[in-house]
């Protein structure tokens, strides 16, 4: 008998009104894919207490309204609130809390950082079952959780590929926030380096350095080779990066996250079976090298070099799309879903 899923995430609102999703469509494909009833509870983010009361009052209602068997709760928020309905309600579901990120040094103000990790530990121990994206913290949640409660289930994509052709030009992506946090600065480089070679450079994302890189681009006189596409619904993404050759995801690690947590731009460039460039700056580099799934730059004049690697050797380039391949055969997240959820 299948069972019945409650899903509870968050998503951010954009300036346009458009809705932004974390992880959550991966386990959404897999219960679609597999006809698993389910319902989805969905809010903006926020930190306003008026919102918090409110949301807690939507969920239970809808809890209420829908006979679950397994409650997923995206971020601890999420997972605390069902615990505190089942428990005054007597309810019966397991509660699956699933920690899309975490950082000891979350916020600047002390009081509030502290809260902020009591909170993250308290829920997950209280949790029928705690899912880690990040090995990092799976690593650290085994210091306090019994293994039979503890899974670290990486962002791994389980998208319908359309096996689509590939550009005809050698397409550079770079999936961003156009922030501080990522390095432009060497991306700059990168212009140089394409000028005079059939490569194209796709930046997908906006923020608020969108106008510096866009003067950069006119600067060098690179409308025709570097594109700054803005924001972009996630199916159009996935789109490009199946025509796509190459994937950047170029942590500056000014954000604390960055080093706990599962770059998901690495996970969906090796999905498609792009080598991605990245920085030490998050965690899930050491997989990239570990299983040869592409290179991390070593120093700041270093991208257009190892660029070179991937579009002037095509036994290089094609060595990495086979570790993608046999990557991609081992690790399977609907064969990790099928097992949780059963």
């Amino acid at each position: 008998m299948k069972k019945k899923i409650f899903l509870a995430y968050d998503y951010y609102e954009l300036k346009d009104g458009t809705k932004q999703y974390g992880v959550s469509d991966i386990l959404i494909e897999y219960l679609e894919k597999n006809q698993i009833p389910y319902y989805a509870h969905s809010i903006p983010i926020s930190t306003n207490i008026k919102s918090l009361l409110r949301k807690f009052k939507t969920l239970k209602a809808e809890i209420e309204n829908f006979d679950l068997d397994i409650f997923v709760g995206y971020n601890f928020l999420n997972a605390f609130y069902a615990l505190i309905i089942r428990t005054l309600f007597r309810r019966k579901y397991k509660v699956i809390f699933v920690a899309v990120d975490f950082t000891k040094e979350r916020f600047q103000n002390f009081l509030l950082n502290q809260i902020y990790i009591f909170m993250d530990y308290f829920v997950s121990k209280i949790s029928d079952e705690t899912w880690n994206c990040s090995s990092k913290v799976f690593e650290y949640r085994s210091h306090f959780l019994n293994p039979n409660k503890n899974f670290y289930m990486p962002n791994i994509p389980n998208y319908q590929k359309e096996n689509l052709k590939k550009f005809e030009d050698f397409t550079v992506v770079m999936i961003s926030f156009l922030n501080e946090n990522y390095l432009f600065e060497d991306v700059y480089q990168l212009f140089d380096y394409i000028k005079n070679k059939n490569i194209k450079l796709l930046i997908i994302g906006d923020g608020n350095r969108k106008a510096e890189i866009q003067k950069k681009i006119n600067q060098e006189l690179l409308q025709d080779k570097v594109k700054l596409t803005g924001y972009l619904p996630h199916l159009e993404i996935r789109k490009i990066l199946e025509q796509s050759h190459l994937g950047l995801a170029l942590y500056g690690g000014k954000e604390s996250y960055n080093f706990w947590g599962d770059s998901m731009k690495i996970r969906e460039y090796t999905y498609y079976e792009l080598p991605v460039i990245t920085t030490k700056n998050v965690n899930n580099y050491k997989e990239v090298i570990k299983e040869n799934l592409g290179s991390c730059l070593e120093d700041f004049n270093s991208l257009p070099e190892i660029t070179d690697r991937y579009f002037s050797s095509q036994k290089y380039y094609q060595e990495t799309v086979k570790s993608c391949q046999k990557y991609n055969l081992k690790f399977k997240i609907d064969n990790m879903f099928k097992e949780r959820l059963n």
